[in-house]
């Protein structure tokens, strides 16, 4: 017997529930290892961000009425808004940020101020967990 026939028996003896397993897991693990990338990514993109100061008053002021205080920082790295952070969360801007008219200075922030206050943060992460671990169904997709 060859060696790829002896593969193949080999293969055709796994029982179809062990190898569905297999399949399973492997999704699961993809998913999770794609999730912490994208985590290593953010992580990088906040270390090497610099912080918006002096921050406009505008801004400063929708903060007081929401009593929140994330941390604003331009990016070089991205081309919009990201706001991220369980604990200490953070605005990405880009670099091109601070030439905006004023109105949609406040928009943007105003927006991104809202995603912190309703820690949205906290459920994108909790959906992609979800996703990770029913990867293979449709409806979640």
């Amino acid at each position: 017997m060859l060696e790829s026939d002896a593969a193949v028996t080999r293969l055709a003896t796994v029982p179809s529930a062990r190898l569905t397993l297999l399949v399973l897991a492997s999704g699961v693990a993809v998913r999770l290892a794609w999730l912490a990338l994208g985590l290593a990514k953010l992580r990088r993109y906040r270390r090497t961000a610099r912080r918006l100061e002096p921050l406009p008053w505008d801004i400063q002021g929708i903060m007081a009425r929401l009593d929140i205080v994330p941390e604003f920082c331009l990016s070089e790295e991205i081309h919009g808004p990201v706001t991220f952070g369980l604990r200490r969360s953070v605005i990405l801007l880009p670099p091109n940020f601070t030439e905006l008219d004023v109105g949609l200075q406040q928009a943007i922030a105003g927006h991104e101020l809202l995603h912190v206050f309703r820690r949205d943060w906290i459920l994108n992460l909790g959906e992609e967990i979800i996703l990770a671990g029913l990867w293979f169904h449709p409806v979640v997709w």
